[in-house]
């Protein structure tokens, strides 16, 4: 299965398309089953341990359901599942963290922001869950301003 590979590194993977090395093909198809194994076993896990809602888990569930359906009005296959994990273990995580680590990093720098963002999160006390964090009005312009364009972090913001 090269589509992960193909997908996020099209370059990389036309390049060793070309290369007549033993080492460079056998890199290209191990690779390309590593990912689809462990998209696999994120499809597993997620299944088995009913996780907190994400992206990738609204599609698997929505998916099973039968209500998220392809150009072609079929719904997507267990196989077509376990590519786009592969994808989100390449991409997804990574560009989200650096997203998010972004945001993090940038709200101190504003030190009127940083202060309100601090009074708001000192009034939820300490038992609160996402609907509550989604009501800081402070927290949620940080991050429409900061992200702006990035739909990478605001994929599993809701309003």
């Amino acid at each position: 299965m090269s589509i992960t590979l193909k997908n996020e590194f099209p370059l990389l993977y036309s390049f060793c398309l070309y290369i007549p090395l033993r080492s460079v093909q056998t890199f290209r198809i191990q690779a390309s089953n590593e990912l689809y194994y462990y998209g696999g076993r994120a499809v597993a896990n997620l299944r088995q341990h009913n996780s907190e809602t994400t992206m990738f888990s609204n599609i698997v569930t929505q998916t099973e359901e039968s209500k998220l359906e392809n150009r072609n009005g079929i719904a997507l296959s267990g196989d077509a599942i376990r590519i786009e994990a592969s994808d989100f273990l390449l991409a997804g995580a990574d560009a989200t963290s650096n997203t998010l680590t972004y945001v993090v990093w940038s709200i101190p720098r504003c030190p009127g922001l940083h202060r309100r963002v601090l009074q708001e999160l000192d009034l939820l006390g300490d038992n609160f869950d996402d609907a509550a964090l989604r009501q800081l009005l402070s927290l949620k312009l940080s991050f429409k301003t900061r992200c702006g364009c990035m739909v990478l972090c605001l994929v599993n913001y809701r309003e």
